[in-house]
């Protein structure tokens, strides 16, 4: 697409990426780690638990829009096919993820990690944290394989000038 709204909607894709891509980094090595240290002087993993996933909650929804919202960009600056299609499957296994791992930790979580903690329960609450972090892995991996399809698509592009 080469008229005067490639710029800007060139600047939204940049912009929308990165702070998908900055949460997916920032969440997990900073914000995640920082609660669950807090916590910890409470003596109570729960605690720590519950704090993490009314973080996590609206992220993963940001995670689903961020995806609809790139798949849209990139459909409307015509970027092909696969880069229409990646962040809709990105945002789809955030929603999935949301849908069916998120929410049943929560539902699990009392018993799991409260004062009388059902080994089961516990067994299969860290199961799914770790299929949550495997996940949200991959999402992370392909925001990344986003930005460098956009990249290179970007490159080959013809220089723009005189747009009007």
């Amino acid at each position: 697409m080469r008229t005067a709204l490639e710029p800007p909607l060139r600047a939204l894709t940049w912009l929308v990426l990165g702070g998908w891509v900055g949460v997916l980094l920032f969440f997990p090595l900073v914000v995640a780690p920082a609660i669950l240290r807090a916590t910890a002087d409470l003596g109570s993993p729960e605690a720590g638990a519950r704090l993490v996933a009314e973080v996590l909650i609206p992220l993963e929804y940001a995670g689903v829009a961020a995806g609809a919202i790139l798949a849209a960009l990139a459909a409307v600056r015509r970027l092909g096919p696969a880069l229409v299609l990646l962040p809709l499957l990105l945002g789809g296994t955030a929603l999935a993820a949301h849908l069916f791992v998120t929410r049943e930790m929560g539902r699990i979580r009392t018993a799991a990690l409260g004062a009388a903690p059902d080994p089961a329960l516990t067994e299969r609450y860290f199961r799914m944290h770790r299929l949550s972090r495997r996940l949200y892995t991959a999402i992370g991996a392909g925001a990344l394989v986003f930005a460098a399809g956009l990249v290179a698509r970007e490159m080959r592009a013809p220089a723009r000038r005189n747009v009007q």
